[in-house]
């Protein structure tokens, strides 16, 4: 490890989030440093890093006002209602979408049933059951015989 490399990982390492191989990497390096090398700037950087770590360690930490967390607590209230009822308003929508759907296709059989089960002749007499291509221009004029 470099001087740059210790000095990029000092405050992590002071605020312990360093992982333990890397906590005690950065140990040896520190003692290794300031005992081989005579690394003053090391050394003075993690004198300086260490004061300003145990100050801010010790600051109270001030009380979260009541008020607040009241409000914010009637907020989330509010908006777990108001999406509640938006969730319930938009399944019940789905049902006359759905009543629609069904009723049309409902109907739609039915006057297919009417049109396509029986046709009445010219004569008067009820056909046999046409297909749904029967009732077309072109059938009625090949029954027909032709073009009149």
């Amino acid at each position: 490890m470099t001087c740059n490399e210790y000095r990029k990982k000092l405050i992590p390492w002071l605020d312990g989030e360093l992982k333990s191989e890397q906590a005690a990497e950065m140990q040896s390096w520190i003692s290794e440093c300031s005992q081989v090398r005579h690394c003053v700037k090391c050394r003075k950087l993690t004198e300086e890093f260490k004061s300003f770590h145990e100050v801010f360690i010790n600051i109270p930490q001030p009380e979260f006002p009541a008020f607040l967390h009241h409000r914010i607590i009637s907020e989330i209230k509010n908006k777990e209602a108001y999406y509640h009822m938006k969730a319930v308003t938009s399944r019940w929508k789905a049902v006359p979408a759905t009543i629609a759907i069904l009723l049309s296709l409902y109907f739609g059989s039915l006057i297919g049933v009417k049109t396509f089960s029986t046709q009445t002749a010219a004569n008067g007499e009820t056909s046999e059951l046409y297909s749904f291509g029967d009732f077309g221009a072109v059938s009625t004029t090949y029954e027909n015989g032709g073009l009149e």
